[in-house]
């Protein structure tokens, strides 16, 4: 796949800094998509696509690092992103409960 090339390309030379803003990106991207499957703005097609794209995001990234032995950085863990996310949501639909 062409576009999971560049992808990794980019990421193979970007500076940790970058990887850790890519991180980051990754984990808002799980934190909106929870959102929106939580407030129903996702049919059942539409969260598999996102799940697909984090999916895809997450395994590029981790590649990517696996190659880099230079960094000591730890690769993503899909299933806590995930969770993470899911935290999230259900902590801000218990504040919006409470208020």
């Amino acid at each position: 796949m062409q576009i999971t090339d560049k992808r990794e390309q980019r990421l193979m030379t970007a500076t940790p800094e970058a990887l850790e803003t890519e991180r980051s990106s990754i984990q808002r991207f799980a934190d909106k998509l929870e959102i929106d499957r939580t407030i129903g703005l996702l049919d059942a097609g539409g969260i598999e696509v996102e799940r697909e794209l984090l999916d895809w995001r997450i395994d590029t990234f981790n590649q990517a690092l696996d190659q880099r032995s230079d960094l000591k950085m730890e690769t993503i863990d899909a299933f806590s992103v995930y969770t993470d996310a899911a935290m999230k949501a259900l902590d801000r639909r218990q504040a919006a409960e409470e208020s």
